[in-house]
């Protein structure tokens, strides 16, 4: 570490350190006291350290990347352009594309930005919904009287299809059909647009498009490779080995991790720096912005991988605070704080949870909606949480007969076959698949079926009694 990397830190018994209220003892942060077991509060006694940069952090070391954004977008002369922004989770890519979309509303241009459903349920058209009713600026009232000026027959039946949710019963038209009059109703949007946009041009930008619903993702494509006669910029966020079906013409710029050289990874932490200097592909600048809040919260040595800093950032929550996160990633983006209360515990304190969310950077309070702040961020918890409720709700593997024999000490021992160890087994198929043994029938639920082949080959390995029916 360079000498003035080091005097950017601050003191390790300051960073690492918490005073306890109760037995006023200075111990390791942690979520209890080492000495009296009594809950540590997250920031009472951690000193504020004036040599951290401020939150959130400028946009640095992306001039290229921006550079080649600024290219695309100067293409645009009477066509419609396609660029995908390609990128891991936490690399930058809305980042750069609301900076993108800043930058061309500054000079004149018409931006509209869309993206997946705030409850990430792939919601049939919501992104192609929301793209047409911005590129349109489609009211209420002409959405519920289906006032579409100037749409074609073909991009009316869309338009409909796509305001009403799903097509009608009584409708007959093939996929095929159905597909291409989605893709009109966008192009109706995109002439619309550029139409009253004058000689200044369009940009529409889909935010993880590989998280929107399929037809939205089909209409899109289908614009990119019939495109009408207009100056239309469609830009994409999407992650690596995503096939997004824009071909060739659409160009895709990959985003890589900032290189540890960068002067905003001087003051991410005591080890951070250090463990990702020896990351060939740099830091990714969402790990920078978590290691620097979980230095602010008295953090020290934060993990290498930034679901596990997340995750111990999540842990040091206040119980409460940490339930109303839960339910913010179960639930989903932009929901009202009452929403929200209906499903946790009675409290009256609300709102305190909430700020204490919005001072650790997990959410955003905007005009009374609760929103997740940062998207990898709210994916990350969200995963989190959603792990630990599959691994509370998930049925355990079936038990042996003999190991439960041999825990009580009651029962004599069995020899451990597949039939016996599977005896007790709730899952079992009624179908045999091994001869001459057909009363051994094969388990379904993967732990017991894993166990059983491996137990089944080595049998055969040993004699020739278990043999496979085909063969």
């Amino acid at each position: 570490m360079r000498p003035e990397q080091r005097a950017s830190l601050p003191p390790g018994s300051s960073l690492g350190s918490i005073t306890c209220g109760a037995c006023q003892s200075l111990v390791p942060m942690a979520k209890f006291c080492l000495e009296c077991g009594a809950r540590l509060p997250v920031r009472s006694g951690v000193p504020e350290n004036p040599t951290l940069p401020q939150l959130p952090l400028p946009l640095v070391a992306r001039e290229e990347d921006l550079n080649w954004l600024e290219d695309r977008r100067q293409r645009v002369q009477g066509s419609v352009v396609g660029a995908r922004l390609v990128g891991e989770p936490g690399a930058g890519k809305t980042r750069l594309l609301r900076e993108l979309l800043g930058r061309a509303r500054a000079e004149g241009d018409l931006t509209v930005l869309t993206g997946p459903d705030p409850f990430y349920a792939e919601v049939a058209y919501y992104a192609l919904r929301e793209a047409i009713r911005k590129l349109a600026q489609l009211g209420p009232d002409a959405i519920d009287d289906r006032r579409f000026e100037g749409a074609l027959p073909e991009a009316h039946s869309g338009l409909d299809e796509v305001f009403s949710g799903a097509p009608a019963r009584s409708d007959t038209r093939s996929p095929a059909e159905r597909r291409h009059a989605l893709a009109e109703a966008l192009r109706w949007a995109l002439v619309s647009a550029a139409r009253r946009a004058g000689k200044q041009r369009v940009i529409l930008a889909i935010d993880d498009i590989y998280r929107i619903d399929g037809p939205s993702r089909n209409a899109f494509a289908d614009v990119i490779g019939e495109p009408p006669a207009c100056s239309v910029l469609l830009i994409a966020t999407h992650i690596p080995g995503f096939e997004a079906g824009w071909g060739a013409e659409a160009a895709a710029r990959v985003l890589s991790g900032l290189r540890p050289c960068s002067s905003a990874l001087a003051a991410a932490g005591r080890s951070g720096p250090r463990a990702l200097s020896e990351d060939a592909k740099g830091v990714l600048p969402m790990y920078i912005e978590q290691v620097l809040r979980y230095a602010q919260d008295g953090g020290s040595d934060p993990p290498s991988r930034l679901a596990d800093l997340i995750a111990l950032r999540v842990d040091t929550l206040e119980p409460n605070a940490r339930r109303t996160l839960q339910a913010l990633s179960v639930i989903g983006d932009e929901m009202k704080p009452e929403t929200v209360l209906e499903l946790l515990p009675k409290t009256d304190n609300l709102d305190g949870m909430l700020s204490e969310l919005q001072r650790a950077g997990m959410v955003d309070l905007e005009a009374g909606v609760s929103r997740r702040r940062t998207r990898y961020c709210a994916k990350s918890c969200s995963a989190y949480f959603r792990r630990r409720h599959a691994r509370s709700c998930m049925p355990r593997p079936c038990a042996p007969a003999s190991g439960s024999a041999r825990r009580s000490k009651l029962a004599p021992s069995t020899p451990t076959t597949p039939e016996t160890r599977f005896r007790r087994c709730s899952c079992l198929s009624k179908s045999p698949i091994a001869q001459p043994h057909a009363a051994t029938p094969r388990p379904r639920c993967s732990p017991c079926a894993v166990a059983w082949r491996l137990r089944a080959r080595k049998s055969r390995a040993a004699s020739s009694m278990i043999r496979c029916a085909p063969c």
